[in-house]
């Protein structure tokens, strides 16, 4: 089993994706919520390789178990387990 995506459960429905703000953003742009503020950190977690939303602290021992991550790492962040995403280069547009 392994860590597969950042993930948030909102009123009953899981969002996924590669970024945890990004998933807030959508959230927000889909008129569910008002503002970021709304969703705290208990909703906010991973997807497992088996499709379960888990929180942070089971993700984080899924993510050591796995090879994710190493020991050393305190709370588990997206950006722990994928490498930033390459931002568009626009200078001189």
């Amino acid at each position: 089993m392994k860590i597969v995506a950042a993930a948030i459960l909102w009123k009953g429905i899981t969002f996924t994706g590669t970024r945890h703000g990004h998933i807030i953003r959508d959230i927000v742009a889909l008129g569910m919520i008002e503002r970021p503020e709304f969703i705290g950190p208990d909703e906010q977690g991973f997807i497992e390789s088996e499709g379960n939303f888990v929180h942070r602290d089971h993700a984080r021992t899924i993510a050591i178990a796995a090879g994710q991550i190493t020991p050393e790492h305190g709370t588990l962040y997206s950006e722990d387990l994928w490498p930033a995403e390459p931002q568009p280069d626009v200078r001189g547009q």
